[in-house]
């Protein structure tokens, strides 16, 4: 039987957590159940859980950008995504270069040419997004100015006093 058994100190044996599932995620390790978490349908450990939940925020991020920007989310952007996946590229890299593609190179993207230009622009988008990262750090690590006081004269000095200019 695929039951989970542990031994008490008597030496019976105990059912414990149930049988063990698979983890879909990228450990594939068998854990109990009560370990695990589902998604879309899949049972993942907490590790592969919250790498998996933070790739499908990220493709969903990408996608809705896509549908915005480039007239509609075409099926085969889902391929494309998979194969530049594949490729060893991730959904947040590819989602910087979109961006790049749009708004810093300022290609006309059509939908039937597909998403090849995220590939030829991956490495310019990369450095560029490292490059405005590092300038957003600098700017938070800028003291803040300190306020300054500054003492005016009473209304008594001024009397009987013209100002030069104002003569």
């Amino acid at each position: 039987s695929s039951d989970v058994c542990s031994s008490d100190q008597e030496g019976s044996w105990l059912m414990s957590e149930g049988r063990l599932l698979k983890c879909y995620g990228t450990c594939g390790i068998k854990h109990p159940k009560s370990e695990m978490t589902q998604l879309g349908g899949k049972n993942y450990c907490q590790e592969c859980y919250k790498v998996r939940e933070k790739t499908v925020r990220e493709r969903k991020r990408l996608t809705d950008y896509l549908d915005k920007e480039w007239g509609g989310f075409d099926p085969r952007f889902a391929m494309e995504i998979k194969r530049f996946e594949e490729q060893g590229y991730t959904v947040n890299q590819l989602y910087i270069s979109a961006r790049y593609c749009i708004r810093i190179a300022k290609l006309e993207v059509h939908r039937e040419y597909g998403l090849n230009c995220l590939a030829y622009y991956m490495e310019s988008a990369l450095k560029y997004n490292k490059k405005m990262a590092e300038q957003a750090k600098q700017v938070k690590s800028v003291p803040e100015p300190k306020p300054v006081t500054v003492a005016l004269r009473s209304e008594e000095r001024r009397v009987g006093k013209e100002c030069p200019r104002c003569v």
